[in-house]
């Protein structure tokens, strides 16, 4: 394979000087398509046959000298008929044979290469990515029979790898005397996808057709947009499996008028923030017959995400949850930035006691082990990467799904059993500060004195970087806080430094609607909020981390404060919250239901921390947190560190007996 990539891209720079990439990749297209034949004896390239295809070097005039003309009555491309001079012809024989052979190769290794040349002739847009061979082996046989005469669709076939290896699993259970019969019945029939891209579209046809030894149009794959029922004319009810891996796609990355068409169709699974995913399990239902099998590789975050409770009531009130697999933050398929996971589901509500199968991989530590590994440990008997266990689809929260094992759920269910307050109940949450232009209001301590600005106008500004558990490392820089100046003329030397971004600043869509005067901050809050003491805990991390400010630090948008509400229920004091939030139990609890990020990092936005359950303690107990608390933040983390670490290790153990976790749960705890 690294011989041919590297042949690809000589052949990018020889014709570099071509400006429509698209008409580039259809070239090559072309040549392995050919390269395939002639490594596989299907096409000769005798002198009779080399000045057919130099005369005629499209789709159809290669598929015509193989199918000797049969191929005439299908439509493959739109392109005009092509004539090749004598030098680019030479070009295209020399790659054909001085690269590695293809012969007895599977004819998916076209849209293996067709995606290595999308990688080379322009970066991935619409969130699709190519499914990894392994991993689409692995779907197919979750979902498809080789018993039955199936009807298989892929919703967003891209360039065939879950069709192809549809295509490959029948085929390998099929007598060697049916095959030729169950080929052509498979392409004609069985096989449906379809792809908004034309070239992709192409490679999957492709692809299929070269399976067969002999020509046979692949009459199911077209062109068109699934989820738009004019454009993509599938019966209703009519698919027996719906496999795909939907494109990836947030809402800021959709058309407007194609959202408006997403939301007429699909509100009752896409809804404000949703991602385009979503829409494909209500358009999967449509299409599936009763009792039909949907199987989707697509971002876990459906079962976490705010934006995502619609979709989960649908699919808990239409669907039967036979499996879900959650890979939680392992990224088996590369060079993409998203979490994946599979579901498998049946379309028909789902019986009152049905539980659901779920395998959750561990968190992983040390280096990642390729794709393989992972498959190899959901096939075992014996898993050692994973967990397997049963949920009860009728208590899964539309919410918020919490998938955990035996284990976990017991320790969470100890937890809530003591706990009557959300955290939710006790605080107020809001969000740091955006600028809209960091560089025109955030200055380093050291440059303040050459503006001489208004001392009343600046604070202090942390980031992310400076929470951590307990402390807050001390800010070097200041924010100019032009929100509190009604009237920027009265104050000249912020006036004068201001106009140098006035462009700027003043195309701010805020600013442009009169929400804003050109000078202030885009989105300020309230600085009440920053003057209070409060709880700051930073919107990404890998643990918590979670601190008390009492210095009136404003901070940037990747950071959220909590105050404690006016209450007369609870004696429950910020030091209390911190230890409890910072303390091990709280770290595994909430990781329990977070929204992970990649391997190590979860998602900290207050409509998942909120959902904590916090202890109705009394004052004797607040009161012995906040001794707790006042001898941690006096002991440094480098010169005494080992009276820290006791402390802290204290503070655990107090937890663990409060919320009677017991030694086996603690070293499973302490384990994760």
């Amino acid at each position: 394979m690294k011989e041919i990539i590297q042949k690809i891209d000589e052949v990018y720079k020889r014709y570099d000087y071509v400006e429509n990439k698209g008409e580039m990749l259809l070239f090559l297209i072309k040549i392995l398509m050919l390269k395939f034949l002639v490594d596989n004896g299907r096409v000769v390239l005798d002198r009779k046959n080399a000045q057919k295809l130099r005369m005629d070097f499209t789709v159809g005039g290669i598929l015509r000298v193989w199918s000797r003309g049969v191929s005439n009555a299908h439509h493959w491309t739109d392109e005009g008929k092509l004539t090749l001079s004598g030098l680019i012809w030479e070009d295209v024989k020399r790659f054909i044979e001085d690269t590695d052979s293809f012969e007895n190769k599977n004819a998916s290794v076209i849209g293996e290469l067709y995606e290595e040349c999308l990688h080379r002739s322009h970066k991935k847009s619409q969130g699709i990515f190519y499914t990894p061979d392994v991993l689409a082996e692995y779907m197919v046989s979750l979902c498809v029979s080789v018993v039955r005469k199936e009807k298989i669709l892929d919703p967003a076939c891209g360039s065939g790898s879950l069709l192809s290896a549809a295509y490959d699993y029948i085929l390998k259970n099929t007598k060697d005397l049916e095959k030729e019969t169950v080929h052509k019945r498979l392409l004609q029939k069985s096989l449906c996808g379809v792809d908004k891209d034309p070239l992709a579209v192409l490679v999957t046809r492709i692809t299929l057709a070269l399976k067969g030894e002999k020509y046979c149009y692949p009459a199911g794959i077209m062109v068109g947009d699934c989820l738009d029922k004019a454009s993509a004319d599938f019966k209703d009810s009519a698919f027996d499996v719906v496999i795909g891996n939907p494109p990836y796609v947030g809402h800021k990355e959709i058309d407007s008028e194609y959202m408006k068409h997403l939301k007429a169709f699909y509100s009752d699974v896409y809804q404000n923030k949703g991602d385009l995913s979503y829409c494909f399990f209500k358009r999967g239902y449509e299409l599936l017959k009763d009792k039909g099998r949907l199987l989707f590789l697509t971002s876990r975050y459906f079962m976490e995400a705010y934006n995502a409770q619609a979709l989960r009531k649908f699919i808990r009130e239409h669907f039967t949850i036979k499996r879900l697999i959650d890979f939680n933050g392992l990224r088996v398929i590369g060079g993409i930035g998203i979490d994946p996971a599979l579901s498998l589901l049946v379309k028909g509500r789902a019986p009152t006691r049905h539980a659901a199968r779920v395998s959750r991989f561990f968190v992983q530590k040390g280096k990642l082990r390729e794709t393989p590994v992972y498959i190899e440990d959901l096939e075992s008997s014996q898993p050692k990467l994973h967990e397997d266990f049963e949920t009860s689809q009728s208590q899964m929260d539309d919410g918020l799904w919490r998938l955990y094992g035996p284990r976990t759920k017991t320790v969470v269910e100890k937890i809530e059993k003591r706990a009557p307050f959300t955290l939710e109940n006790l605080v107020d949450s809001f969000q740091g500060i955006i600028t809209g232009n960091d560089k025109a209001f955030i200055f380093d301590d050291d440059e303040l004195a050459a503006y001489n600005f208004n001392p009343r106008f600046l604070h202090p500004w942390i980031k992310n970087r400076n929470v951590h558990a307990f402390e807050i490392t001390p800010p070097v820089k200041q924010i100019l806080y032009t929100n509190e100046i009604e009237a920027i003329e009265k104050h000249p030397y912020e006036e004068v430094y201001l106009k140098q971004f006035r462009e700027k600043l003043t195309s701010r869509r805020e600013c442009k609607n009169g929400r804003l005067p050109w000078y202030a901050i885009q989105w300020g809050r309230n600085p009440e909020c920053f003057m209070k003491k409060k709880i700051i805990f930073p919107y990404k991390a890998k643990d918590n981390r979670f601190a008390i400010d009492e210095n009136r630090y404003f901070f940037s948008a990747d950071i959220y404060g909590l105050t404690l509400k006016n209450r007369l229920y609870s004696q429950v004091n910020e030091e209390f919250l911190v230890l409890l939030l910072n303390s091990r139990l709280y770290n595994f609890y909430f990781k329990s239901f977070a929204k992970k990020l990649g391997v190590d990092l979860y998602e900290y936005y207050p409509n998942t921390v909120l959902k904590l359950k916090i202890p109705d303690v009394s004052m004797e107990i607040s009161d012995k947190f906040k001794g707790f608390y006042d001898k941690i933040i006096n002991l440094t983390e480098t010169t005494q560190k080992k009276d820290r670490e006791a402390l802290l290790l204290e503070v655990d153990r107090w937890l663990y007996g409060y919320f009677d976790i017991n030694e086996e749960e603690i070293n499973w705890i302490e384990k994760q």
